[in-house]
């Protein structure tokens, strides 16, 4: 007689609640309770950068060891906008050169009437520590930090 083994049988555990949990203490929980990860997906959300928000068994439910797990993780907030304005020198009737640079790059680069009074510019991001740097006539005339909520 011989024996072929198909490996350990399924037996039941109960889901425990993920949520709250960085990716891998999720990933190395699950594993250890016998559940498969199948895979991670991310979404904004206000609870903390790579902390797992949503997981596709409920928690106390039961479930068989070999059973599929997903989680959603936090990428953090959702970005949020910022608005500024910046005076135009008065040049009666005349171009000034303006240029805006956000985090090192190019938003903005128009030559305005100062007849308008005033350039505004809108930054959207996360976090903070942000620099937005304003040229007029390529003379830094502004130089900001933009954080954001």
């Amino acid at each position: 007689l011989i024996m072929i083994s198909m490996g350990k049988e399924p037996v039941p555990v109960t889901v425990i609640s993920f949520l709250g949990q960085t990716k891998e203490e999720a990933e190395k929980n699950a594993t250890d309770l016998g559940l498969v990860v199948k895979g991670f997906s991310y979404a904004e959300s206000h609870e903390e950068v790579g902390t797992v928000i949503e997981q596709s068994l409920a928690p106390y439910e039961d479930a068989m060891t070999g059973t599929e797990i997903t989680f959603v993780i936090s990428s953090g907030p959702p970005a949020t906008s910022v608005t500024k304005r910046y005076p135009l020198p008065f040049w009666q009737n005349e171009e000034v050169h303006v240029r805006i640079e956000f985090d090192g790059e190019e938003v903005y680069n128009e030559l305005v009437s100062t007849m308008l009074g005033y350039v505004e510019q809108t930054y959207t991001g996360k976090g903070s520590g942000h620099r937005a740097k304003v040229y007029y006539n390529d003379a830094l005339t502004y130089d900001e930090e933009i954080n954001f909520k």
